[in-house]
C-alpha cells in the first residue's frame, strides 16, 4: 500500500523543496514566464513574502517527507466588487512524479484551502 501524503501549511524549511517544484511547473507550462521567477533562490524569497502577507497560503503536499506539490493562494477580504471574503488560487501543481497515483494529490490540496485557509 503507498503510505499518505500529508498535506499542511508549508514553513520556511519547505520553502526551497517547493521552489523546485516551481520551476519543474515552469518549464512544463507553454505560459512559462506567467508561472513564476526561473531562479529558484528568488522564488524562495518571493514565498518567504506570499507567507506573511496577510491572508497568504502556501500548502505543501509531502511524501515522505519530499515535497511533491503544492498550492499558492490568497483570502481577500471584501472590496468594493466583492462583500465577502474571497480565496484566489495562484497556482496549484503536483509534481510529475505524484501524478496519476491515484491519491487524488491536487483535490488534497484543495481540500486544504476548504479546511480554511489562513486569514492572517
Amino acid at each position: 500500500m503507498r503510505p499518505a501524503v500529508e498535506v499542511r501549511p508549508a514553513v520556511g524549511d519547505d520553502l526551497p523543496g517547493i521552489a523546485v517544484l516551481c520551476s519543474e511547473a515552469r518549464r512544463e507550462s507553454a505560459s512559462g514566464a506567467q508561472i513564476c521567477a526561473p531562479d529558484e533562490d528568488r522564488l524562495v524569497r518571493h514565498l518567504s513574502v506570499l507567507l506573511t502577507l496577510p491572508g497568504g497560503n502556501v500548502l505543501v503536499a509531502l511524501h515522505d517527507g519530499r515535497p511533491v506539490g503544492f498550492v499558492l493562494a490568497r483570502v481577500l477580504d471584501p472590496h468594493l466588487f466583492a462583500d465577502e471574503p474571497s480565496l484566489y488560487v495562484e497556482a496549484v501543481y503536483v509534481g510529475e512524479d505524484a501524478r496519476r497515483r491515484g491519491g487524488g494529490l491536487a483535490r488534497g490540496l484543495a481540500g486544504g484551502l476548504r479546511a480554511g485557509p489562513a486569514r492572517r
